[in-house]
């Protein structure tokens, strides 16, 4: 339960790009993710927020933690304005030894802070 509301907290504090952060993936704690340590998510929110900074679409950003077997790999698909604020679609795999999940997801930047598109 404790490693659980780490995971989802973690999640939706996740800092990406010094003073920018991305939210809103609690619905993810319950899958591969639930399997990450703090190294794995800390590689894991380095990678996000690289894709969201990206420039470029169809570079992926790729990380692995060899002591854990978890790794992922974040896509950026698609750079677009939604309201008049910068957002990025991309596409999320995460694995952990024989566990994966895959999404694609949409993110708006607010005031300094990524969030999951509406």
């Amino acid at each position: 339960m404790i490693r659980s509301f780490r995971i989802v907290l973690a999640v939706a504090c996740l800092a990406v790009a010094g003073q920018t952060a991305a939210a809103g993936f609690g619905f993810m704690a319950k899958g591969t993710m639930a399997r990450f340590n703090e190294t794995d998510m800390k590689l894991f929110e380095e990678a996000l927020g690289k894709a969201l900074a990206a420039e470029k679409t169809g570079v992926p950003v790729e990380w692995k933690n060899e002591q854990t077997g978890a790794s992922g790999v974040i896509t950026p698909r698609r750079i677009f304005l939604k309201a008049s604020k910068p957002c990025s679609e991309v596409r999320i795999v995460n694995r952990h030894k024989t566990s994966e999940d895959s999404g694609v997801y949409s993110f708006c930047q607010q005031d300094g802070r990524w969030s999951l598109a509406q």
